[in-house]
């Protein structure tokens, strides 16, 4: 069932969107360590480049991994500055 507007969120609302993007930067780092060579290979490194990059920052400014748990991507986003 869809909440309406004005409706409060669920108390475990911000586990659930850390969870989330857990799962999908692991997505990332599979596809990084696994993939590379191939979506080189058909000449979408900087859309996944581009992609990673947004994603990243939106994690990084809201806190929702750990650092820890990025560890696998740090030579790739060390880059960036941050």
């Amino acid at each position: 069932m869809l909440a309406g507007a004005g409706t409060a969120f669920p108390r475990n609302f911000a586990q659930v969107v850390k969870t989330i993007f857990k799962r999908l930067f692991r997505i990332y780092a599979h596809m990084y360590h696994a993939h590379f060579p191939k979506i080189q290979e058909f000449g979408a490194e900087q859309h996944l480049n581009t992609c990673f990059k947004h994603f990243f920052y939106f994690v990084y400014e809201f806190r929702l991994i750990d650092p820890k748990e990025m560890e696998p991507l740090k030579d790739l986003y060390d880059k960036w500055g941050t």
